[in-house]
């Protein structure tokens, strides 16, 4: 429906510059909405709140109604998790960095999905040896969006 903001799938979700509907990742799938971007209805009261936390190894900048791809975390679909491991928090005023971690900030998030990566092929060959390896991989990772931000 041109000019609506609400997609045929019953969720809000625009991309601000087009006008349009998200793509979802699949038929009731999640619906990705760009940083800072709130669906109608829900008011932020931090606008600006951002943090970076640190899990499976590796760091995310993560704000209000993100939706992040991280490694895969044991925890079922539609479960909330919690981090506490904060190594940043704050607004573009007002910022507190860790030393390693902020004492007290947590970042709240609501599991969608737990899905896999496409596959990695590994290919090896030695030329004239007859030798041929072909293996592949696929990595598992947990789909979270951003509920709630606290700092200390």
């Amino acid at each position: 429906m041109p000019g609506n903001p609400i997609d045929s799938a019953g969720s809000a979700c625009i991309f601000p510059r087009l006008g349009r509907a998200a793509p979802e990742i699949r038929a009731g799938g999640p619906c990705f909405l760009p940083r800072g971007r709130l669906p109608p209805g829900e008011e932020s009261r931090r606008d600006n709140m951002f943090a970076v936390i640190k899990t499976g190894g590796k760091q995310y900048k993560v704000a209000m109604n993100d939706v992040i791809l991280v490694e895969k975390l044991e925890v079922e679909a539609g479960a909330d998790v919690t981090f506490s491991e904060i190594l940043m928090v704050g607004e573009d005023s007002n910022l507190k960095v860790g030393a390693p971690l902020v004492k007290g900030a947590s970042v709240v998030a609501k599991v969608l999905d737990q899905t896999q990566l496409d596959k990695v092929l590994i290919f090896k060959k030695n030329r004239r040896h007859n030798y041929r390896r072909k293996r592949g991989h696929r990595q598992r990772q947990t789909v979270l969006r951003i509920t709630d931000i606290k700092a200390a």
